[in-house]
């Protein structure tokens, strides 16, 4: 799986790897665990909590509809605001109004949460 393939190339490279087969396989992750329904997400989230995969995390979280920790990761620990933003536009569509809504007022929380630097 890609996870595994992640894993191993970080173990192989160190974390701070920039490398583009890493990227490449991290993209392709991503895009698995946001398109696909066919796997345990608790067992994937503890794998990715422990090796520090936040972007996977985040979209995990997602799939667990605790989107407070997802936007929070986004936020405060990536800081990757544009990516906080197609969070919410994602998850929307398709959704009620009501929904979006509690969606978008979840970011700004976490926008203004001043308790984390």
């Amino acid at each position: 799986m890609y996870l595994d393939m992640v894993l191993r190339l970080l173990k192989e490279n160190g974390p701070s790897s920039d490398s583009e087969r890493l990227k490449t396989i991290r993209e392709k992750l991503q895009h698995l665990l946001r398109t696909s329904s066919s796997y345990r997400v608790q067992l994937l989230l503890g794998r990715t909590l422990e090796h520090g995969l936040h972007q996977e995390c985040a979209i995990l979280y997602g799939k667990l509809e605790d989107h407070d920790k997802a936007l929070r990761i986004l936020v405060h620990q990536l800081k990757d605001y544009e990516a906080a933003e197609d969070y919410c536009q994602r998850l929307s569509q398709g959704r009620d109004r009501r929904f979006r809504h509690r969606l978008y007022h979840t970011l700004l929380a976490v926008y203004l949460d001043s308790s984390l630097p």
